[in-house]
């Protein structure tokens, strides 16, 4: 086993969210690389559900909660029946028990408050508000827009409802809607902002009712002692506390938890970062850092407000439209949200701003640790003397959620230094936090668990050596990117094993890889916005006869950009309009507005239309450099401010040098400065000293550049449906360093000079050495794709729901379920068991669309309160699970197949039989081994298992996306390892899947395989 580098080689990596394409590159004694020794693939789930995106561990974690909270309210439930029995309070008698049930809870919860009640009569309306207990607020876990709101909403409507109607409690009232004919049960009506319940209570509530019966009876004759009192109200209204949450630790200060984003510090620090940011841009479009009195001006002003816009900004400056700010595109600043909530009138007023900062981080903290609403307000009154409606709405604040980078210790010290004009950077390193983003020397023989390096990033860690490393150094929340560095780790341990450590590595994150889910939401959008707006171009190019090509939309998107008006859009260079026909012709081009050659930027934010004859004028320089010095100039800035924002500043006499300002545009090319990049970069450094992480945009271009994309696909264009593609990927990846970026400038500095079409169409030719195509060909040609095998026990076990069982007249059994009508198939209400039911509805979808059927069912439900109906379900894999001493009982589905053994027997017939996960949790021997004599095994299948199958002489690789087990399938579905794109699409096609079942199996006899991480195969026996 290789661990010193038995050759200089380079590892370059394509880290995705559920894959990592791969390729090392042998190098010279100038690290340059001269030839390919390996690529591969490896696939991975990302451990997500496909359809929503959330984390399966996560809502796996909501449904068991869900059955957590139902089996303690049965264990409640029947704790509180024992406890009544031993108090007299309910016979011990079964049925006399089951007789109490006829009687009206509501009538005696009312009546319990000015009647004396028979003792089982008590128990009986006690034992109701057990059923109900209302909702009990926990202000830790709510935000402004969970369910909680909508509940609180409810619950004091509900209130109001009881001061209207002059009653004392809610059993009362309840009972008075009862004998009304209205609704008692709490019910959602409406949709969104609408939604509401017509009754909700609160905890607090149904306990005040509870004292009130016991007082009410104990004065009327019915003796509840002290004890019994006590240990009823606390088997009913007992609650567990929540777990504490993890939070992370201070990027500054290691042993410091970090600070909550709703301090006051917090707020402050972060406007501060603002305003030592921002840049005005001068109608010239040169840029200059706020002057102290600037920053201090602006600080004050957004430190007392919630926020402003930039036109507010500007009048603050006394300065006009013709000056605009470096952080427009947000359209507004973020002022202090924590004192602007607290600050309102309904809460402290103008009493807020009176507190020391001190004062106010004690309230914040208040409101944000403590759980209990009530232990709120009542500090708030005694200590913060504030009126009973204050307390309520403080209590109530909608408070910044989440937490800062740094913790407080280290918040005051930066915003110390900020305050004294500082920037961030500045103030850093004043207070010796110059290295917060260390790196190590790559001296570990192999990468450890990633947390082991980066516990500075993650720090939610026990830090008890006894625990497991993952409980130990903590993990990071994203399933996806938690899943993805411990793959990245067994793959460059894989590739270490084989070659050695490597002397350079070059990462690239895959955009989705490094988004939060917030902000994955917000590209889905833009994307559904940009899809649009591709289907208008659409039709615009088709009336105007001109291909639907990325190029065409491209320009008609930037010809927008000159204008509202389409009669007035023109070059900005020249001043002369360009009509649309104009525009998809050869006399109009898309250009650089920066040179392509010195900033490496292709994107649309570097881009604009404008006339051929300006742009070959222009050459490669930027627009002041052009034209900074004719008289044309003042007209050129006037036409350049009708563009977006971030195109503006390009114009500025000191563009180039604000593009430099971080880094040079090499550097920014060999910088990713994205949290998970940085991360990844950091962990690798562990065994690798130089380790850089290159800007996702680029590799495109180098893909195009040196022919890459001309691998799989005749059209030079990437091909995502060739799982090889991410090889292909980590392949550019591996090229981009300083001396490829230098002579890529040079050639396009030169291009621009003497042939500017072949930069505006990239048809730069980069090839690294003679030959390369080939190589990298053949090498692609050869990758096995690996596919991380599903072998594991943690998975769900049973379907959600529970079911009862009814056997139907011909002896056969049905398992029964209730479901909401509004949520039924038409398959599921054709086998709704009530006979009424079910025709009403079906007579109500009668000669409707099916797209509607949602709506009417709504409808059906709102009309006639039929809300839920049983239905029955064939299903044959089941199990029956007894509870309650075995008192009753429930079917459940058992939910997937673990796998599935293909087996002969003597007589030569094959057959297989699927295990579920069930069975595998529980060791349960497969029936087939119990057949005597005792058939052969061939094959154990699990799905992503690696079938090698010959086929017309040539050896192929199939992976297994499904098990179908059972008639009339009996068989598994799989594709080529290569075959990527969506798994929905593949199951579509039949040019792309295939079905094998069992008797094919013995005739192909495919053989299984287990291809590791880097590709390399092992045959296996079954």
């Amino acid at each position: 086993m290789f661990l010193e580098a038995i050759m200089n080689y380079r590892l370059s990596l394509d880290l995705g969210t559920n894959s990592i394409g791969w390729a090392i590159y042998k190098l010279n004694e100038k690290d340059k690389p001269i030839s390919i020794i390996n690529a591969g693939v490896r696939v991975f789930t990302d451990s997500r559900d496909p359809q929503t995106g959330t984390s399966l561990a996560a809502e796996r974690r909501e449904k068991r909660g869900i059955r957590r909270n139902r089996d303690r309210f049965l264990k409640r439930k029947e704790r509180l029946m024992q406890t009544l029995i031993k108090y007299n309070l309910m016979p011990e008698n079964k049925e006399e028990r089951k007789a109490l049930e006829k009687l009206n809870p509501y009538e005696l919860r009312s009546r319990a408050l000015d009647e004396k009640l028979e003792p089982h009569e008590i128990g009986r309306a006690l034992f109701h508000l057990n059923q109900n207990r209302g909702f009990k607020s926990n202000r830790k876990t709510e935000t402004k827009d969970s369910d909680a709101s909508i509940i609180k909403t409810s619950i004091n409507e509900f209130q109001n409802m009881m001061e209207n109607n002059n009653v004392r409690t809610p059993g009362e009232m309840l009972y008075k809607l009862y004998k009304e004919n209205k609704p008692v049960k709490a019910k959602i009506y409406g949709k969104g902002k609408d939604a509401k319940y017509e009754i909700y209570c609160d905890r607090n509530m149904i306990e005040d009712e509870f004292e009130q019966i016991c007082k009410a009876q104990s004065s009327l004759g019915n003796n509840i002692t002290e004890k019994a009192f006590d240990e009823i109200k606390d088997i009913i209204f007992f609650q567990r506390d929540l777990l504490p949450t993890k939070i992370g630790k201070c990027s500054a200060i290691p042993s410091e938890d970090r600070a909550p984003k709703a301090l006051p510090i917090s707020q402050e620090y972060r406007i501060l970062q603002t305003v030592t940011d921002l840049r005005i841009i001068k109608p010239d479009q040169t840029s200059v850092f706020l002057t102290p009195e600037q920053q201090k001006l602006l600080f004050e002003e957004l430190n007392s407000k919630k926020q402003r816009d930039f036109n507010e900004i500007r009048k603050l400056f006394g300065l006009d439209s013709s000056y605009s700010f470096s952080h427009e595109h947000m359209s507004k600043i973020k002022g202090n949200e924590t004192s602007s909530e607290l600050r309102s009138t309904k809460r402290f007023g103008k009493k807020w701003d009176k507190f020391s900062i001190e004062e106010q981080t004690e309230i914040v903290k208040l409101l944000l640790e403590e759980p209990e609403e009530n232990a709120v307000k009542k500090t708030l009154i005694n200590k913060w003397d504030v009126t009973d409606e204050q307390a309520e709405n403080i209590a109530n604040a909608n408070l910044p959620a989440g937490y800062m980078s740094y913790c407080e210790k280290a918040l005051y010290q930066l915003s110390e230094s900020m305050k004294n004009n500082k920037s961030l950077t500045e103030a850093l390193q004043d207070n010796g936090y110059n290295n917060l983003n260390p790196q190590m020397d790559g001296s570990m023989r192999k990468l450890p668990y990633y947390a082991k390096v980066l516990e500075r990033y993650i720090g939610t860690g026990s830090g008890d050596e006894n625990d497991s490393e993952e409980i130990r150094y903590g993990r990071i929340s994203n399933p996806t990117v938690h899943r993805g560095l411990n793959q990245l780790q067994r793959l460059v341990n894989k590739i270490i094993d084989k070659y050695g450590k490597p002397t350079q590595i070059v990462i690239e994150l895959g955009r989705e890889l490094k988004m939060s889910q917030q902000k994955k939401k917000e590209v889905l959008t833009k994307q559904k916005d940009n899809e649009t707006l591709n289907k208008k171009y659409e039709e615009i190019l088709s009336d105007i006869g001109e291909r639907n090509t990325r190029k065409n939309r491209d320009a008609l998107r930037l010809w927008e950009e000159l204008g509202k008006n389409p009669m007035g859009r023109c070059c900005v260079y020249c001043g002369r309009t360009i009509s649309i026909t104009e525009l998809i012709s050869a006399e109009v081009e898309a250009e650089h507005i920066l040179p392509f050659s010195r900033t490496l930027d292709n994107s649309l934010a570097n881009k604009t239309v404008g006339h051929r004859r300006c742009n070959r004028n222009k050459h490669n320089k930027t627009p002041y450099e052009a034209f900074g010095n004719f008289k044309e100039w003042e007209n050129i800035l006037a036409r350049a401010k009708y563009l977006p924002v971030n195109k503006r500043w390009r114009f500025a006499k000191d563009a180039m040098e604000n593009f430099e300002k971080e880094n040079s545009f090499i550097d920014r090319q060999l910088t990713d400065t994205q949290y998970y990049s940085k991360v990844a970069r950091i962990f690798l450094t562990a065994v690798c000293k130089d380790v850089w992480s290159v800007n996702g945009r680029l590799t495109s271009l180098v893909r195009r550049w040196t022919g890459l994309n001309g691998i799989l696909s005749a059209t030079n264009e990437k091909d995502r449906n060739d799982h090889r593609h991410h090889a292909i990927d980590a392949m550019a990846i591996g090229l981009i360093d300083r001396s490829f970026l230098n002579a890529v400038s040079k050639k396009s500095a030169k291009n621009e000079l003497e042939n500017i079409d072949a930069v505006l169409s990239n048809r730069i030719s980069m090839i690294p050495w003679e030959g390369f195509f080939e190589d990298a060909k053949k090498a692609i040609l050869e990758i096995i794709v690996s596919h991380k095998q599903e072998h594991g026990k943690n998975n769900k076990l049973y379907d959600e729901t529970a079911h009862g069982i009814k056997t139907n007249e011909e002896g056969d059994k049905n398992l029964v379920t209730r479901k909401l009508i509004a949520e039924m198939s038409l398959k599921e209400i054709e086998n709704i068991r009530d006979n009424k039911i079910r025709q009403m509805i079906l007579e109500a979808l009668y000669g409707t669309d099916k797209k509607e059927h949602k709506k009417i069912l709504e409808e059906f439900s709102k009309n006639t309160g039929i809300y839920k109906a049983r239905y029955n379900k064939t299903q044959y894999n089941y199990e029956i699970i007894k509870h309650g001493t075995n008192r009753f009982y429930k079917a459940c589905i058992k939910a997937d197949y673990h796998h599935i053994d293909v087996y002969e027997t003597r007589e030569g017939k094959v057959s297989g039989e699927a295990v579920t996960y069930l069975d595998v949790m529980r060791n349960k021997m497969p029936d087939w081994k119990k057949i005597k004599p005792k058939p052969k095994l061939l094959l154990r299948l699990h799905k992503k298992d690696i079938l090698k199958i010959n086929e017309n002489g040539m050896e192929k690789y199939y992976v297994i996306l499904q098990l179908e087990p059972g008639e009339p399938n009996n068989r598994v579905v799989i594709a080529e390892t290569t075959v990527g794109g969506k798994r929905t699409e593949i199951m579509k096609s039949k040019d792309l899947r295939k079905y094998i079942n069992y008797n094919k199996i013995k005739k192909l006899k495919p053989k299984k395989v287990k291809v590791n991480e880097i590709g390399e195969i092992k045959e296996l026996k079954y």
